[in-house]
């Protein structure tokens, strides 16, 4: 008998004490370290695991199972299922390919389920080693109450003792393959050493802007800014592992006549890389957003706000595409930082990348492809208006001339002119002569030579992804919407002023969000 030393209660078996303590934990009750109280023992224990595992190795004379206990089998020392064990994981036996196939595939998808969990950002990283630890606890007691309907239902043929016996030895062998499968997901740390040591991790790599003197609290201290960048390489040498994912990105969408995406545009037909039949080459497009990440009524809120840098694989089915899984992190900065070095300090790792990329490429062994030589080019460069321009070395500016990447509009000929024909294109040759010549902080809008220039087959002239929502919502429509209102009001004088402010305060009053954004009356 075993006895619990939180209720009180007496425990026959093991199994049992182990769904028993299990509970206490989940009703927050458990308080650790455990300690055993056995006769002449002081041992204590961090895990139920651990615990259980004493009692079986040193206290299984007290276990009033009719059937032999199981001595434990040693440990596998083949760490590629769970990854390195450290003092409190001890993996469970494996007995046969059988049993390690379906470990494998367990762990498998608990890493699977905590990857999940650790890309919600809407879950705490604090609340996933509680749900490892359920999920444990569940796979216990069911394997458990297994065992034992299957040694009563072996017990009620009518075998032998002996019998009886070898069952439930083996039956307890197997068993304990499944103990506690998710044990090296256990803690953050654990999760964080696993996810790590995969070999299809991407680790991002820190760095160096520059460094500068900060005084606080009378000490001057040197810090380093400093920025994280994701590999490109690495990146899709993980994701071509896939044979899925190969398949999708080689699969030919394209259809004689119709434009369905950029693949079927001029840009792409004509591309000297995407377009050579011989290479296997893949199209990406870059990203840019600010990102806010703390409480804007706070003081200091834009002080930690970050700049992120996004790709996405334009060889994908947009629809593939529109999932956030497919979208995958280059860069990560802190605005502050962005301003003080700009763009170029920034993209230039990414920029050195992409020239190895487009020009020698990455060889590897993939699934559908082979051995090949994989080449990426850029294709397209996008992010909202006053961004991109930055990006691209053109005036941050919307109130000026020559504001636009792709012609040289100014502010009257957009209020007079509405065709293409009617601009002038912006060019490689003209942008260069530009970027030569010395007028002041800019010429024709162009500030400085874009750093992306230097990647092969891209220029900064030859980029149209624009951000047409804010063009729409920002631009067209406030003006359209203004032409209307002055229509109703002042030509058909359908409606008042006065009305319109009525109405206007009238659905603010009932909508309680984002208020400090009211319209003026």
């Amino acid at each position: 008998m075993f006895g619990c030393y939180i209720c009180g209660c007496q425990l026959s078996n093991i199994a049992i004490v182990r769904s028993h303590l299990q509970n206490h934990f989940i009703l927050g009750e458990l308080s650790f370290p455990i300690k055993c109280k056995q006769p002449h023992c002081k041992s204590s224990f961090r895990t139920i695991f651990n615990f259980v595992r004493h009692l079986r190795s040193f206290h299984h004379n007290n276990d009033e199972t009719p059937y032999e206990s199981v001595t434990e089998l040693p440990c596998s020392s083949d760490s590629s299922v769970v990854g390195e064990c450290d003092d409190d994981v001890i993996l469970p036996p494996i007995h046969g390919d059988r049993q390690r196939q379906c470990l494998r595939q367990l762990q498998l998808e608990g890493a699977a389920l905590v990857a999940a969990l650790r890309a919600n950002s809407s879950i705490p990283y604090s609340v996933i080693p509680n749900i490892v630890t359920s999920v444990n606890s569940m796979l216990d007691m069911t394997v458990d109450s297994c065992v034992g309907e299957m040694l009563s239902l072996v017990e009620k043929a009518g075998v032998s003792r002996d019998t009886l016996s070898s069952v439930s030895a083996s039956l307890k062998q197997h068993s304990d393959t499944l103990s506690q499968p998710l044990s090296f997901l256990a803690s953050r740390y654990k999760q964080d050493s696993y996810f790590e040591a995969h070999p299809m991790a991407v680790t991002p790599q820190t760095v160096t802007l520059g460094l500068r003197l900060e005084t606080s609290e009378g000490i001057t201290r040197t810090v380093y800014d400093t920025y994280q960048y994701v590999s490109i390489e690495a990146t899709l040498r993980s994701l071509l592992m896939n044979r899925d994912y190969v398949n999708l990105l080689i699969d030919d969408r394209c259809k004689p006549g119709l434009i369905s995406d950029c693949r079927d545009g001029f840009l792409y037909k004509h591309h000297p890389l995407l377009n050579d039949a011989s290479k296997c080459s893949i199209a990406i497009e870059l990203y840019y957003d600010g990102m806010g990440t703390t409480n804007p009524l706070r003081g200091q809120s834009a002080m930690y706000n970050v700049g992120v840098f996004y790709f996405v694989i334009k060889n994908l089915p947009n629809i593939v595409n529109s999932c956030f899984s497919n979208v995958h992190l280059v860069a990560m900065c802190y605005c502050p930082d962005l301003k003080m070095y700009g763009f170029d300090a920034i993209l230039s790792r990414f920029v050195s990348e992409m020239i190895q990329l487009s020009t020698v490429g990455f060889d590897g062994t993939f699934p559908v492809l082979g051995t090949r030589t994989v080449y990426v080019s850029l294709l397209q460069v996008a992010g909202d208006n006053l961004a991109l321009n930055g990006m691209l070395g053109f005036i941050e500016s919307f109130s000026v001339d020559y504001f636009c990447t792709i012609c040289y509009c100014t502010q009257e000929d957009i209020q007079h002119k509405f065709h293409e024909n009617e601009f002038e294109l912006r060019s490689v040759g003209k942008y260069n002569a530009d970027v030569d010549q010395k007028c002041g902080l800019s010429c024709r809008g162009v500030k400085r030579k874009c750093v992306l220039n230097d990647i092969p087959h891209f220029h900064a002239t030859n980029n149209f992804s624009l951000d047409i929502m804010h063009t729409i919502l920002e631009g067209i429509v406030p003006v359209e919407l203004s032409c209307v209102l002055f229509y109703l009001c002042r030509e058909h004088r359908s409606v008042s002023l006065l009305d319109i402010s009525k109405r206007v305060d009238r659905f603010w009053g009932v909508i309680n969000v984002d208020k400090c954004n009211k319209l003026p009356s």
